[in-house]
């Protein structure tokens, strides 16, 4: 869902995302007949379910020499190209087995693999992720009886071990008050909150603390890069390794960071290169020693929510988040270094390439490591920022047929969920749009229901849809990159848009309302407006204690309440991670200082709600994660939830609003 990468811009002449421009400009002229007639039933048809589905399929990757050939759309920020002097390459599995022995007999407990060409990445319960470097590996697992689902997760490729050591206020409205620099006396001390995005710049000085001597120690108690390759005497072993004993990425601790801070040295590469994992951290934690230096503004609002918690920072790529089928495996690292102390696990990452129900492997499995009865332990997901992109259709057919038709700006994957594997379900191709050989489909043996995706060529497309039996089915299509294409309006539905892993069912997932149109930059306050466009085109104003436009409504797509919440999104000033002295990737300015930015999306608001969570846990640390939901939705502001103010829960604020009167509440609850 690109969530992480909302804007290419912090500044109001820089604001307007292009990617969001391309996703509702193109498709919204009217047809003519020529254009009409392209999409009339005709060509290939296909007959859905039944026995053509299979029930354990290799869909997402098709195979291992596929997934390791090919570059997918399977997952966003998936990097697919080979990585310069890799030994081996991988495709990392989902697994679900039908019990935990049924799964011991393969992976056991202690991550001891007995199929040939599997190893373990992390197992729990009934699951296990594993690397497989072989077809036969995979086959194995797709046709073992007591396997309930193998769900391809990411094509990774594992360096060579190293040989050699390398050097190294102008505003139209009063911005809305929120929590920043802790409250009523909570600072979240004795809390870990735990960072996975992009890396964090360790030598921001909102992550650092400073004696009377004026000498540095990291606020950051572990920094895992997974995307810098280990080397003898550069930081330590990583806690995951690629099965031809290289480490995945190096593991910095606090006092390695510190001993590098104190040196002055630069043997450690830069750990954030893209700026938004630093962003969100600052937002959850920061501490605002940054704006107290002698070119800094003094402001309270660039200090975090919770700016003595320890930190924890997990950066899951080089370019992007090509590393995130990690994700588990990291939650099983946090959980066990973490001890005690209480934990938030704070993604702002997504896509949509799965079903939008929560029900992937890898979204159940950390269901099984985050049970609701879990104490001191909460994991945090954004939303996402699609409210405004055309990638989603929903139709109810029987007979006759019922067309869905889009536009694409280049070769992009649709993918279908149906609300059944009924066998009289049939799809008809159009002139526009050919069925095969770009189609493929499985029954789903968790939610027994038909999957689909095809393969569309640039331009206008459609397909048909219809019950031979005449009994109602219903679809819902999704685009799987919104830079890519949309739906004609006529079937544009805006809902079911919270992706993976955002639609986990214990997650707090997080919407984004707009509470600040105020950034200084060059000297001088600015007014900072949205990043959406109406479809005139026009820049959508930023109404203070409004929707952000752009904040993924739900539901899930098996009727679970998504987002759990909404809090404060757009935006923030922020910490402003550096390469080189210069401002860390293309997405944003720095402000009059240099050291902060600004940060909008799901992005900021699921930091702040993170940096929430700590204070909570640093006043009551034996809280369980089911009573720390309950808590925030019971709290929750309920009234004054423009727009779409229908009953709560709803599709779009979930169960309310996390303003100052809902902190309030919460705290006072406690």
């Amino acid at each position: 869902m690109d969530s992480w990468k909302l804007i290419k811009s912090a500044l109001v002449y820089r604001a307007m995302s292009y990617l969001l421009v391309a996703s509702t400009v193109f498709i919204t002229l009217p047809l003519n007949a020529s254009a009409q007639d392209t999409l009339n039933r005709a060509g290939d048809k296909v007959a859905l379910g039944g026995k053509t589905a299979l029930k354990v399929n290799k869909m997402s990757g098709g195979s291992f020499a596929e997934a390791k050939a090919a570059a997918t759309e399977t997952k966003a920020g998936v990097a697919t190209a080979t990585a310069a002097g890799a030994t081996a390459t991988y495709a990392v599995l989902n697994v679900e087995f039908k019990t935990p022995v049924a799964r011991k007999l393969l992976f056991t407990d202690l991550k001891q693999s007995k199929l040939e060409g599997a190893t373990v990445l992390t197992v729990v319960d009934r699951f296990a992720d594993v690397f497989v470097d072989r077809d036969a590996a995979w086959d194995a697992l797709s046709a073992n009886p007591n396997v309930v689902r193998v769900e391809f997760s990411s094509r990774v490729d594992a360096p060579p071990p190293p040989t050699s050591m390398t050097a190294a206020l102008i505003s139209q409205a009063v911005p809305e008050k929120i929590v920043r620099g802790g409250y009523r006396n909570l600072t979240g001390k004795g809390t870990i909150v735990a960072v996975l995005d992009t890396g964090i710049d360790f030598h921001h000085p909102d992550f650092i603390t400073y004696d009377s001597a004026g000498r540095p120690t990291s606020r950051i108690a572990y920094l895992w890069d997974t995307a810098t390759d280990y080397q003898p005497g550069r930081g330590s072993v990583a806690p995951v390794k690629f099965p031809n004993g290289t480490s995945v990425g190096t593991l910095y601790t606090r006092e390695q960071l510190s001993n590098e801070l104190r040196s002055g040295g630069a043997t450690i590469p830069p750990t954030d290169l893209d700026g938004h994992g630093t962003a969100c951290a600052s937002v959850a934690a920061g501490n605002g020693n940054a704006d107290k230096l002698a070119a800094g503004l003094k402001r309270s609002e660039v200090v975090g929510v919770a700016p003595e918690a320890d930190i924890i920072g997990v950066r899951l790529g080089k370019d992007g988040l090509e590393n995130s089928y990690l994700l588990n495996s990291i939650c099983e690292w946090l959980d066990k270094t973490a001890g005690k102390t209480p934990v938030v696990v704070s993604g702002s990452f997504g896509g949509h390439y799965s079903g939008h129900d929560g029900q992937t492997v890898s979204e159940r499995e950390l269901n099984t490591r985050f049970p609701l009865n879990k104490v001191g332990r909460a994991i945090v997901f954004a939303a996402g920022n699609e409210g405004n992109d055309p990638i989603h259709a929903m139709i109810d057919f029987s007979t006759p047929s019922k067309l869905v038709s889009w536009t694409a700006s280049q070769k992009t994957m649709i993918k279908m969920y149906f609300d059944s594997a009924d066998p009289n379900i049939v799809i008809y191709g159009t002139k526009a749009t050919q069925l095969n050989p770009g189609l493929t489909q499985e029954i789903n043996p968790i939610t027994n229901q038909l999957e689909v995706r095809l393969t569309v060529e640039p331009g206008l497309g459609g397909v048909w849809f219809e019950n031979t039996s005449g009994k109602m089915s219903k679809v819902h299509l999704y685009i799987m990159n919104r830079a890519y294409g949309g739906f004609s309006p006529q079937f544009v539905v805006p809902s079911y848009l919270v992706g993976t892993p955002g639609a986990t069912e214990n997650a707090i997932t997080v919407g984004s309302y707009d509470w600040n149109d105020n950034f200084h930059a060059g000297g001088k306050a600015l007014l900072l407006t949205s990043v959406c466009r109406d479809a005139a085109g026009s820049i959508m104003p930023i109404e203070i204690g409004y929707l952000s436009c752009y904040s993924s409504p739900g539901p899930s797509r098996n009727g679970t309440v998504k987002p759990d919440i909404v809090s404060p999104g757009e935006w923030y000033p922020s910490a402003d991670a550096k390469d080189n002295g210069h401002s860390a990737g293309d997405w944003a300015q720095p402000d009059t200082t240099g050291y902060y930015r600004a940060m909008n999306g799901t992005s900021a608001a699921t930091p702040y709600t993170s940096g929430v969570v700590a204070l909570i846990f640093e006043k009551k640390p034996t809280m369980t994660l089911g009573e720390l939901k309950t808590l925030l939705k019971a709290n929750a502001s309920k009234t004054g939830l423009n727009p779409y103010s229908t009953g709560i829960p709803n599709n779009n604020w979930g169960y309310g609003k996390l303003d100052a009167a809902a902190i309030d509440r919460i705290f006072g609850a406690l």
